[in-house]
């Protein structure tokens, strides 16, 4: 049995074990001691009786709304309507304490199932499925992120492997051929876009991809690829479009207007504003407040830093349950050294321009959302969450091709260096979430 067969085994094997803790921490753990789970399922709920799109002035929709008078009902993804139907089933069939989380559940198996099998024709995908238990921890509760998150993953690997049905439908020679994929391609940036925010760095990434596959193409091809990727962008804006035709006809065209009343009247007093503009909750307008940005970013009295990376690498619940030091410090050791082979094998092999920019590129997608990420916790409210920043990792899928094939001692230590990242996540879901979390 070769090393190649032995790792396939062990990936396999870890994340079968992930899914039992995934499933550990949806059926044991009781509801609401996860981040923002409670106007979560609150939305979810909504739409385990409903079909059609929510209007956030329904009294039913008051459960959605977090502290800050924001509703989950009035984000235009499709995870909610989707999550509550699936909850009603599992209400039916399962003993769940909250069946709204089992739709992650699910989610958390294809996407366990997805990095298998792709990651034999993609191996970044590996890494991936076990860069940081974070991940894993997002599809044992009831959040969007999962969803997104899946999404943007889907969405790396068919811009950038060559294999993936995209890239094949981009270089079909019959178009009749390549409309059922370029359709399926198409739809999935529609729900990436109609996501968070923060998953809009898939759509960068997959631009990015494209991008270089139009320099790098003879002038036939890319007409042909111009031509067939604007379908694709026409198929994800009908998708966008639709749900904001669907907004308008709910609201009236006042959607903003209703917003700013919803936001009003649901916020808690903690986040109304006194006579002077300022807010009591200590974390939002930190800027307004007075607070140097280098202060919010190293001062042990907000830590945005080393909470950003231990919320990224593994802390759970509202972030009052981190894993021991120890897994910080190995954790990021194993960052470092792949970090380091992978910038030692691209740079020994003196890449040109074209591949030097394509790195530069792929780089800025998970430092814009990182940016992102800082300006908006000192401008409005300081969200440290490395869960936020998720959905950049597929970058770091995208470059590992871009430096050359490493030998068969660097793929041992690749993979040694993935394996110890599994194991550290195993112990870390386990030990300080599970069995913390299911004590509450």
């Amino acid at each position: 049995m070769n090393s190649g067969t032995v790792f396939a085994r062990f990936v396999v094997f870890a994340l079968a074990i992930a899914f039992a803790l995934v499933c550990g921490i949806a059926f044991r753990t009781p509801p609401f001691v996860h981040p923002d789970e409670e106007a979560s399922i609150g939305a979810v709920r909504y739409y385990e009786t409903r079909w059609l799109p929510a209007d956030i002035r329904d009294p039913a929709a008051a459960a959605s709304f977090s502290g800050y008078g924001v509703s989950r009902l009035d984000q235009k993804t499709v995870y909610y309507f989707l999550a509550g139907k699936t909850a009603r089933l599992a209400s039916r069939l399962l003993a769940m304490r909250v069946p709204e989380r089992f739709f992650n559940v699910m989610l958390f198996a294809v996407f366990a199932g997805f990095c298998v099998r792709v990651g034999f024709r993609f191996s970044p995908f590996f890494l991936l499925a076990g860069m940081t238990p974070q991940t894993w921890y997002l599809f044992s509760y009831c959040t969007s992120d999962a969803w997104d998150f899946l999404l943007c993953a889907v969405a790396l690997y068919e811009a950038a492997c060559d294999e993936s049905a995209f890239q094949r439908a981009m270089r079909a020679d019959r178009l009749r051929n390549a409309l059922p994929a370029l359709f399926a391609s198409g739809t999935l940036l529609g729900l990436v876009a109609l996501g968070k925010a923060t998953a809009w760095a898939a759509l960068l990434l997959f631009a990015v991809e494209e991008g270089v596959r139009l320099l790098h193409a003879v002038a036939a091809a890319r007409k042909m690829r111009l031509a067939r990727g604007s379908l694709v962008i026409l198929v994800a804006a009908l998708w966008v479009g639709a749900a904001a035709v669907s907004e308008g006809i709910r609201y009236g065209g006042r959607h903003d207007e209703v917003r700013r009343e919803m936001h009003e009247k649901m916020r808690q007093s903690a986040f109304v504003p006194d006579e002077n503009g300022r807010v009591a909750y200590p974390s939002v307008d930190l800027r307004r407040r007075g607070v140097p940005l280098r202060t919010m970013l190293f001062n042990r009295k907000y830590d945005f830093l080393l909470t950003t990376y231990a919320s990224f690498s593994g802390c759970y619940g509202p972030l009052d349950r981190p894993s021991p030091h120890g897994h910080y410090l190995l954790v990021g050791i194993c960052y470092a050294l792949l970090g380091a082979f992978w910038m030692f094998r691209f740079f020994r092999s003196r890449p040109d321009l074209p591949n030097l920019l394509h790195a530069a590129a792929l780089l800025a997608v998970p430092a814009l959302l990182f940016g992102a990420s800082v300006w908006h916790s000192w401008t409005e409210d300081m969200q440290p969450q490395g869960r936020y920043l998720l959905p950049a990792t597929t970058a770091f899928c995208a470059l590992a091709p871009l430096a050359p094939a490493p030998s068969s001692c660097g793929v041992r230590f690749v993979r040694l260096v993935v394996a110890a990242l599994f194991l550290l996540g195993l112990l870390s879901l386990g030990f300080s979430a599970l069995l913390p979390l299911s004590g509450r």
